[in-house]
């Protein structure tokens, strides 16, 4: 009994240690802000607040998780991590980025994308809850879960393909250059080119 009662005392030390380096993890990327960084590398880090609070989320479930009742883990995990997005996002008024409500909105989508789905995937839960509120969770979960990392992935491969593009800026032939070709207060119009325009794709921009 004894030793059953250090053994549970030495796991909620070590608990509450990792739960408390990872909310200064939080705190100090909410502070991080790349000097000369492009526009879109800054939309790419931008958009890892979904994904970044899904993993906090999953983290902070894995931490807390009771066996005997997998549910409540979940739903701690949840009131947590929205929480700690909430102080992390107030935290940046102070820093050199700019606190915003959209992106509390994003974090918020991405802990209801990742607990919500590794709950459709947790044996335990499904076995608490039943068929048909797993079938109705993941209705919601997987959805939220597409919609947190499409922007991510797509703004990568947007940067990936940028590089290889090099020496070439845009061409105005590929959707992922819409990423990065806008103009701030001004639209960018894809017009015919004129007679005897150099390049053979046929597309110039307006802005």
């Amino acid at each position: 009994m004894h030793v059953m009662m250090a053994t549970n005392r030495t796991r909620r030390i070590w608990t509450a240690i990792a739960g408390l380096l990872l909310i200064i993890l939080v705190l100090l990327a909410h502070q991080f802000l790349p000097s000369q960084v492009s526009d879109l590398a800054h939309q790419l880090i931008r958009s890892l607040h979904g994904p970044g609070f899904g993993l906090v989320a999953l983290i902070i479930m894995m931490l807390t998780r009771d066996p005997d009742r997998p549910l409540v883990g979940y739903v701690k995990a949840a009131a947590f991590s929205i929480l700690l997005a909430g102080v992390a996002e107030a935290s940046q008024i102070l820093g050199p980025r700019e606190a915003q409500i959209s992106d509390f909105l994003t974090d918020a989508l991405g802990i209801l994308g990742f607990l919500v789905t590794a709950a459709v995937l947790d044996r335990g839960v499904r076995s608490t809850i039943g068929k048909p509120r797993t079938v109705l969770l993941a209705l919601v979960g997987i959805p939220a879960l597409v919609l947190t990392l499409m922007p991510t992935l797509w703004l990568s491969y947007a940067l990936v393909q940028r590089s290889q593009s090099v020496p070439q800026l845009l061409s105005f032939d590929e959707a992922w250059e819409q990423t990065y070709s806008s103009g701030q207060d001004a639209g960018l119009e894809i017009i015919p080119a004129p007679d005897g325009w150099p390049e053979g794709s046929g597309n110039i921009a307006r802005l």
